[in-house]
């Protein structure tokens, strides 16, 4: 017995050792890899009689990354951070505890880095958050488009939409017809297939004339903040396939996405500030007229676009959401702050990784009030030092004078200053340090305005008292919105300046009224265009060229007043009456002719009176008759055109 005995621990000896050497495998995944992705398949790795045994995960994922299905394969539970931990050795335990031939493997799984991954927090398009939260599938930003144009029928017609979500037609959430993708640069692409026929047919017309293998609609920015450019291509898929190349370069694989449309339309845009952004837009030269439907004009023909402006207004997601259309789900997890725009996470004090849900050993310093107004002279404010997944043995807050407030195996140390003087500004630095040796450091300068809110000067003792939503700003006063001037904002921008502190000059023309807030101009009777440059067409005039003008036979209608310039042998309002040919001008031809008639019966007379007195004419006298007739007429034909 004694014998079996030592064998028998002998062979458990020798599997304990064999379990605990284990099998070794070396796997990769990437880093974006989804939710629920395979990484390996233990069954397929072993052999398929391992596939029902338990598999259990003993080491290695200390932070739940991994996790283990009931077939034994190992998949994506958490979102991966290759800059975090970019190396897993995970050792699992295949078969149960009880089974004799249970047996361990272990797993070196390398996380790839991904390029433009994770989506990074960046500040330049950072989106509201709409608390009144909003419908999947709508914009996170409203779209007032603004446009100008001539009809067939020789009409200015303009119009004004705001577009907050697709139109139904579109199809959003069709794969097949729009691609999105967007970077870290707040750069927005958006593939659309053109398949319906009457689409189809119209572009391709605009299309085929042009010198270019594919037309481009530019739009600029104005703004003082960003120098971006909105554009709209038109791609041929199917007769100029070597054009692809760039579409291809923008959004990778769009035409096996779209499924190989006939025309790509491709829209690239910055992603709009935290405040309105305006594009002017030079529109194509129209190939062929299209028709258009408009709730106030009916159906129209248009021939010539003349304007086209588009304003983006950043509306936000509602909580939880993200993405140009808002039907993304935010990952980001114990506090931090979901982009509206890409989905980055903004993590708290504390954590770290893509959603934010991985420990960030360290120190944190806050003040109480956060808010930088709240932060003046004579004001209280307290100095937080928190200690985050350190089992700290050591706390301690120093202070600018150079004393130092420590203590001993705590995770928080406060201090208030009372009555805030400008030398109170720090910096403030907190020190942890843990049994091991390791000292963590966070520090805060405070930024101690003069004056306390609604107060400016020297001493603060004058009000501001802003006016249209201004801030006080201690050394400056009131900083008026654009459009707005004045101690006090009281006044609007002075005539021909629009914008901040009206600095920026208008560029309307012909009397047109300009809009001190964006500098947009109203034209005056007569005019229309961006700028108010362009005359009414040929036969309008008037405000908005709404009137039609009444002239007649060629007349010239004045742009301004419809008021008529006849051409000549026409007269009256219209230049619809036949003008009168003058008094003189009807008595010199007459006279002309009575004196003709008279000097040719005068020079009979007298050819007859030598006839008479029996003497023959000779021929010098003939002569000198009809050289004196010749001379008559010449005077009188002179008299005619002189007249």
């Amino acid at each position: 017995m004694a014998v079996k005995g030592i064998i028998l621990l002998l062979d458990l000896y020798f599997l304990l050792c064999r379990a605990d050497e284990g099998i070794n495998f070396t796997v990769s995944v990437f880093e974006n890899a989804k939710i629920g992705t395979s990484v390996v398949s233990l069954p397929k790795m072993l052999g398929e009689e391992k596939a029902e045994l338990p598999c259990v995960m003993l080491d290695g994922d200390r932070y739940g990354r991994f996790s283990v299905s009931t077939n034994c394969t190992v998949v994506v539970a958490r979102p991966l951070d290759w800059s975090v931990q970019s190396e897993y050795l995970l050792k699992l335990r295949v078969g149960g505890l009880q089974d004799p031939g249970h047996h361990v493997v272990r797993i070196k799984l390398n996380v790839r880095n991904v390029s433009g991954y994770p989506p990074v927090y960046n500040e330049t398009c950072e989106t509201p958050i709409n608390l009144t939260g909003n419908r999947s599938n709508e914009f996170q930003f409203s779209i007032s488009l603004s446009a100008e144009a001539e009809t067939a029928a020789g009409d200015v017609v303009s119009y004004e939409t705001t577009i907050s979500k697709p139109f139904e037609r579109w199809k959003m959430d069709d794969n097949s017809k729009l691609v999105i993708t967007t970077d870290n640069n707040c750069q927005v692409r958006m593939a659309f297939a053109v398949r319906n026929l009457k689409d189809v047919a119209f572009e391709s017309g605009q299309w085929k004339r042009r010198e270019n293998s594919y037309q481009v609609l530019s739009c600029h920015a104005e703004s003082d903040d960003i120098l971006s450019e909105l554009s709209i291509e038109l791609f041929d898929h199917k007769n100029h396939r070597e054009d692809l190349r760039y579409l291809e370069q923008q959004i990778p694989q769009a035409i096996e996405k779209l499924q190989n449309p006939i025309l790509i339309w491709l829209l690239s845009f910055a992603f709009p500030t935290k405040s309105k952004t305006r594009y002017v837009c030079q529109f194509l030269t129209l190939l062929d007229p299209f028709e258009i439907s408009h709730k106030q004009f009916g159906r129209n023909v248009i021939v010539h676009v003349e304007t086209l402006t588009l304003d983006f207004t950043p509306v936000g997601c509602g909580p939880g959401k993200y993405g140009i259309l808002c039907d993304q789900i935010c990952i980001c997890k114990n506090g931090a702050r979901c982009h509206g725009f890409n989905g980055a996470c903004k993590c708290t004090a504390g954590w770290q990784g893509v959603a934010c849900d991985i420990p960030k050993p360290g120190v944190s310093v806050t003040t109480i009030p956060s808010d930088l107004s709240d932060i003046y002279i004579s004001a209280n404010v307290t100095v937080h030092c928190q200690v985050h997944h350190v089992s700290a043995t050591m706390l301690a807050l120093r202070l600018p004078d150079g004393s130092e407030i420590a203590r001993s195996n705590a995770t928080r140390l406060e201090q208030t200053l009372f009555n805030l003087q400008s030398r109170d500004n720090g910096p403030y630095k907190c020190r942890a340090s843990d049994a091991d040796g390791n000292v963590f450091n966070a520090t805060i300068v405070l930024d101690i305005a003069k004056c306390p809110p609604n107060r400016k000067g020297e001493l603060c003792d004058e009000a501001c008292d802003c006016l249209q939503g201004a801030t006080c700003d201690w050394r400056a006063g009131c900083v008026c919105p654009p459009g707005w001037t004045g101690t006090r904002c009281q006044a609007t921008c002075p005539n021909g300046t629009f914008g901040e502190r009206c600095l920026k000059k208008c560029r309307c023309r012909n009397g047109a009224s300009c809009s001190p807030s964006d500098g947009k101009c109203t034209c005056t009777a007569g005019w229309y265009g961006l700028w108010c440059d362009v005359p009414c067409p040929r036969y309008r005039h008037g405000l908005g060229c709404r009137l039609t003008c009444t002239c007649k036979n060629n007349a010239t209608c004045d742009n301004v007043d419809g008021s008529c310039t006849c051409v000549a042998h026409w007269t009256g309002k219209n230049c619809d009456e036949k003008q009168a040919e003058p008094l003189l001008e009807s008595l010199v031809p007459i006279g002309s002719m009575i004196v003709l008639a008279g000097c040719v019966a005068t020079i009979i007379m007298l050819y007859k009176r030598k006839q008479v007195c029996g003497r023959e004419p000779d021929r010098d006298g003939e002569t000198e008759a009809l050289l004196q007739l010749e001379q008559v007429c010449w005077f009188v034909c002179s008299s005619r055109r002189l007249h």
